[in-house]
């Protein structure tokens, strides 16, 4: 690879905090796919990994979307894709209205997309905020909250590599621009995520140990994490949540070149579910193609149902990729939770994992819900995971939690017993 021996210099000195919040209303908000700040820097693919690219205050006006936010940064970032060749992504720093600069939470948000402007940099200002709750309430508590667009400039849903990665780096970069953005150097940073974003935060605490071993997090808690793509892509098709598994398939194989033309020639050509239909809805927004393929079963999409995702080019990259539990243990604390009836993907996966974690050494409070389904845990579990990244923070983890080994229990908690 030629190296360039520069790259634009970021100004810094534009980037206080102060200069943040009165800027931050003077432009309004572009989709990335239109936006020409979403352009890598000359030179950027010969930066270490977590370097910083461009920085800029977020346009908008980021106190009137999001609540207790004073003001918010775009960092974009150099990072790596799933082969660990060179990649960038785009992080949103949160700054709260009384922040505590010792404490920095990498909020991975559960964008679940194919298309780029549903990045959560964008997003954000559009009122389809997923999981807005969960870091509005850390905003309150003076915590910092980064927003990575984690799957990076190829949507790359599903793929836990890029997206593990992504999450990495976004942190190192926030942290080497400590002084700009109002944090200081030292502060103690951890990951939070549902869903999605649980799997993206899960997927960068198994690589951590061989990626960052620099890295320290404090903590990290992940709820309704999908633990195997294929589970997942074969276990929604047909219901109201089909289009995640279209997006999956997209995101999966955007990492490796041709595998998404050799999908495509795994399809049918003639009826109503076809390769046009699959091809088109490729241009659509996420919700769009929720509602495309709603309680569909995508195996008729396929001249042979799913019997491709036993294929070898398949199910390779839905297990390197795709599936967690075999690229390391997590070196941190970790909250988990799971709704038992969990219908997007079997809590038996969770607890397997979850198993092989302990017997490595892990640190893990473990919480399985009897109550709610996929979506009402992602409620039931914002408050008890805030409580425990409370107690993290303010250096009481250890006295009211178990700071080693494996706690592993059955609740009962819902949304209301917190929020009254």
């Amino acid at each position: 690879m030629l190296c360039l021996q520069y790259l634009a210099p970021i100004a810094f000195g534009l980037f206080s905090l102060a200069s943040a919040a009165e800027n931050s209303s003077t432009t309004v908000p572009i989709p990335p796919s239109l936006d020409p700040w979403y352009t890598a820097p000359q030179g950027w693919k010969c930066k270490p990994a977590g370097t910083p690219l461009r920085v800029r205050s977020a346009p908008g006006n980021i106190s009137a979307v999001v609540n207790g936010a004073a003001s918010a940064y775009n960092v974009m970032y150099r990072t790596s894709n799933s082969h660990y060749e060179p990649s960038w992504a785009v992080t949103t720093l949160l700054v709260p209205q009384t922040p505590n600069p010792k404490a920095l939470l990498s909020y991975q948000v559960a964008y679940d997309t194919h298309h780029l402007d549903d990045s959560p940099s964008y997003i954000i200002y559009t009122g389809v905020r997923t999981d807005a709750l969960a870091w509005e309430l850390c905003l309150a508590s003076g915590l910092f909250i980064s927003l990575p667009d984690y799957e990076g400039p190829t949507c790359s849903f599903g793929a836990g590599i890029t997206s593990g990665l992504a999450t990495i780096d976004s942190i190192r970069a926030l942290l080497s621009l400590s002084d700009e953005l109002g944090l200081d150097a030292d502060a103690q940073y951890a990951m939070w995520g549902y869903s999605g974003g649980g799997q993206a935060s899960e997927w960068a605490a198994e690589l951590q140990e061989s990626y960052a071993p620099e890295m320290n997090f404090a903590g990290m808690a992940i709820g309704g994490v999908p633990i195997n793509a294929t589970s997942v892509i074969r276990d929604i098709s047909g219901t109201p949540a089909a289009g995640l598994a279209f997006s999956a398939l997209w995101g999966l194989t955007s990492q490796y070149p041709g595998s998404w033309d050799e999908l495509l020639k795994r399809m049918k050509t003639e009826g109503p579910m076809n390769v046009t239909g699959w091809t088109e809805a490729a241009k659509k927004s996420v919700s769009e193609t929720a509602a495309i393929f709603a309680n569909q079963d995508l195996s008729e999409y396929f001249t042979n149902g799913f019997n491709f995702v036993s294929e070898t080019l398949f199910s390779t990259i839905f297990y390197r990729d795709g599936t967690l539990g075999h690229s390391g243990t997590p070196k941190m604390p970790v909250y988990a939770y799971k709704a038992i009836q969990d219908e997007i993907n079997p809590i038996a996966e969770m607890d397997e994992v979850i198993d092989n974690y302990c017997l490595d050494g892990a640190n893990i409070l473990y919480e399985r819900n009897t109550i709610g389904d996929h979506a009402g845990e992602g409620l039931n579990g914002a408050y008890p995971a805030m409580f425990w990244l409370q107690s993290i923070f303010a250096g009481t983890y250890g006295s009211k939690y178990n700071a080693t080994g494996c706690t592993i229990r059955n609740v009962n908690t819902t949304y209301s017993d917190f929020s009254a």
